[in-house]
C-alpha cells in the first residue's frame, strides 16, 4: 500500500485530531506493507506549511499524482484509491477504469 506524503502529513500532523492517532497506529501496525511515497505536491505542501499558507486539497492532488505515476509504470495492473473526500467520487471521469474507489469509513470498517 502506498500513501502519498502529502496525505500522510495532512491526516496526522495535528496530534489529537479525530482519527490522526488511529491512522498512525494502523500504519505502524502494517509497516511491512505500507510505504509513504514522496510527491512533488508534498514538496509544495511542506513549503506552504512553513510559510503559513493553506494546504487545502493538496492531499487529493498528491493521491492523483501517485496514482497516475503508478498506473503509467504498471500498465497491466489495477489499483484501489482510498479516499476521505466525497468529491473524489464526483471526479470519477478523471480516474482510470483500472482504479476502484473505497472511502476511509468503508475501509476501516473492514479492517
Amino acid at each position: 500500500m502506498s500513501i502519498p506524503d502529502a496525505v500522510y502529513i495532512e491526516t496526522t500532523r495535528v496530534h489529537g485530531a479525530p482519527g490522526a492517532d488511529r491512522i498512525v497506529e494502523w500504519i505502524n501496525d502494517h509497516l511491512d506493507a505500507v510505504r509513504i511515497v514522496p510527491t512533488d505536491i508534498g514538496i509544495d505542501q511542506q513549503r506552504r506549511l512553513e510559510e503559513g499558507r493553506s494546504i487545502r486539497g493538496l492531499g487529493e492532488q498528491a493521491a492523483i499524482e501517485t496514482l497516475e505515476r503508478f498506473l503509467r509504470s504498471n500498465p497491466a495492473t489495477e489499483a484501489l484509491l482510498l479516499f476521505e473526500d466525497s468529491d473524489v467520487q464526483k471526479r470519477r471521469a478523471v480516474v482510470d477504469e483500472r482504479v476502484s474507489l473505497i472511502s476511509t469509513g468503508e475501509f476501516f470498517s473492514r479492517t
